[in-house]
C-alpha cells in the first residue's frame, strides 16, 4: 500500500477553500437581498399611504394647494408634498431608505369637478 496522507490532506484544503468561497459570498449576497426587499417592501407601503393621503385632495375635501407636510409613518419620517400640475394634483412622499439614501415616488390624481 501507498502512503496517501498528502492526497488527503489536499482534498480538506480544497474542501475548506470551496466552502470558504461560499460561506464569503452566500452571505453578503443575502444581506443584500434582504436589504433591498426591505427598501421594495418600504417603498410599496409609502405608496399605499400616498394615494391615501392624496383622496382628499382629489374628493376636494382638503386645504388650497400647494400642501406640505411631514409624518412618521412605519417609523419613519416621511414628507408629504401636493401641488397642482396643469389638471392633475400631484403627490410626492420622500423618505430615507434602508440604504440611507433618499427616496421618493409620486403619484398623479384628477380633481372632481
Amino acid at each position: 500500500m501507498k502512503n496517501n496522507n498528502g492526497f488527503s490532506f489536499i482534498e480538506v484544503l480544497v474542501a475548506s477553500a470551496i466552502i470558504l468561497m461560499l460561506a464569503v459570498l452566500v452571505f453578503p449576497i443575502s444581506a443584500q437581498l434582504k436589504k433591498d426587499s426591505t427598501i421594495l417592501n418600504e417603498k410599496r407601503k409609502f405608496a399605499l399611504k400616498l394615494h391615501d393621503e392624496l383622496q382628499p385632495f382629489i374628493q376636494g375635501r382638503a386645504s388650497s394647494l400647494p400642501s406640505t407636510y411631514s409624518k412618521t409613518t412605519e417609523q419613519k419620517e416621511t414628507f408629504f408634498e401636493f401641488t397642482e400640475e396643469h389638471i392633475y394634483v400631484k403627490g410626492c412622499v420622500s423618505w430615507n431608505n434602508a440604504k440611507k439614501q433618499k427616496e421618493q415616488f409620486c403619484l398623479y390624481g384628477l380633481p372632481e369637478k
